[in-house]
């Protein structure tokens, strides 16, 4: 089954300028959420939901994990994804890796590709789509499919095998907030990226304390650690700046192109987190030239 070309857009579509505000206006009108932050779609809930809007029936929301915390959990809801895709005839690699890190910029972009996607399989929207009703419905299922789990030996149940070896669910549901949060929520919608207290609910766990590391490997994995942010800030620096070039394109007239000032200002201003290549003197500017 293939489907048209909706979904080849390059990024000098109108869909990435989409700003971010706009964004988390639709997908919480969309979906009934109360997301405030792009970066809590790294779970891949979201972008399940909104393609089972476009797809009803065709994506495998009872496989999602509506309590997904951890980066692992937030992978393979994004697994389900990409499935998703391929059997519907979408054309779109997911760039899984980025997403699951919770970093605003990768997310960003995915969900303007997102919307701007529905927009062309939905142009009228959802329709009849409940979301909420969809959620509870799903997570139902998926309580009843674990309660009918074949008994193990002793029995004792499969669900209660894995209670002994590892944290109640109780117990995994709290170490990030007290309650449990609405099925109409997918988890905590507070504001925090979903992941960002990974360290202590590994801890809460139940699972192996860490080694002490030697001063060697100390010191060599915070220079790797150093050595890897320096990258995503020079990165993220000159990205920054090839957009705004792009939407001063998008935004200028053939008959006055883009004044030479303006474009110098763009590429030689520089970022509190890295520091770009020096402005020419203008005796050098004028050898160029």
């Amino acid at each position: 089954k293939k489907m048209s070309n909706a979904e080849n857009f390059g990024m000098m579509d109108g869909a990435y300028f989409v700003s971010r505000t706009e964004l988390l206006d639709w997908l919480n009108g969309t979906l009934g959420l109360n997301y405030t932050k792009v970066e809590q779609c790294c779970t891949g809930l979201a972008h399940l939901q909104l393609l089972d809007c476009m797809f009803p029936g065709k994506v495998a929301l009872v496989k999602a994990n509506f309590d997904a915390k951890l980066e692992h959990e937030f992978i393979n809801n994004f697994k389900i994804l990409q499935s998703s895709f391929t059997s519907n005839g979408i054309k779109k690699v997911i760039e899984i890796e980025k997403l699951v890190k919770g970093k605003y910029q990768d997310n960003l972009e995915f969900l303007q590709w997102m919307k701007r996607f529905s927009d062309a399989r939905m142009p009228k929207g959802p329709g009849n789509y409940d979301p909420v009703a969809v959620r509870e419905s799903t997570i139902a299922t998926q309580k009843r499919l674990k309660q009918s789990r074949p008994r193990g030996k002793g029995g004792a149940s499969s669900a209660g095998l894995k209670k002994t070896r590892g944290a109640s669910p109780e117990k995994e549901r709290d170490c990030t907030e007290q309650g449990e949060a609405p099925a109409g929520n997918y988890s905590n919608t507070s504001g925090g990226t979903p992941g960002a207290a990974r360290g202590k609910e590994a801890d809460d766990e139940g699972g192996s304390p860490m080694l002490p590391q030697s001063p060697t490997a100390a010191a060599e994995m915070e220079k790797m650690n150093k050595m890897l942010m320096t990258l995503e800030a020079e990165r993220d620096f000159y990205y920054n700046k090839l957009r705004q070039i792009e939407i001063l394109c998008m935004q200028g007239d053939e008959s006055q192109p883009i004044e030479k000032p303006i474009l110098q200002e763009i590429l030689y201003a520089v970022s509190e987190n890295f520091e770009g290549p020096q402005k020419p003197e203008q005796g050098d500017e004028g050898e160029r030239s």
